[in-house]
C-alpha cells in the first residue's frame, strides 16, 4: 500500500466516524421526540375519556360504546334464542299453488 492510499483510508475512516456520530445524535433526538409524542398522545386520550365521562353522567355505557340500550335499562347481554325475521325480496321462487 502506498502512503497516499493509507492517508485516503484515514480520511475516509475519520469522515465515516463523524458521520456515524452525527447519525447517532439524530437518532437520539428522534427517539426523544417519539417519547414526547407518546406522552402527548396518552394525555390526549385521557382528556378525551374524561371529557366523554363528564358529558355522559348516566351509569350506563357511553353512547359511543357497545350497546347504547344499556344506559336505558336494556339487557347488556344479547339473547341467543332471538329469531331474526327476514323480509322477502325479489329472490323468492315461484309461489306455491295448491290445487
Amino acid at each position: 500500500m502506498t502512503r497516499a492510499a493509507i492517508e485516503c483510508e484515514k480520511k475516509t475512516y475519520a469522515s465515516n466516524l463523524e458521520h456515524g456520530k452525527t447519525m447517532e445524535q439524530n437518532m437520539l433526538a428522534v427517539a426523544r421526540e417519539i417519547e414526547k409524542l407518546h406522552a402527548e398522545l396518552a394525555s390526549a386520550g385521557k382528556r378525551a375519556t374524561a371529557a366523554a365521562a363528564a358529558t355522559n353522567p348516566s351509569p350506563g355505557y357511553a353512547g359511543s360504546y357497545s350497546n347504547s340500550e344499556a344506559a336505558y335499562g336494556g339487557n347488556p347481554c344479547p339473547d341467543p334464542y332471538v329469531m331474526h325475521q327476514v323480509q322477502g325480496g325479489t329472490d323468492e321462487g315461484p309461489p306455491i299453488v295448491s290445487g
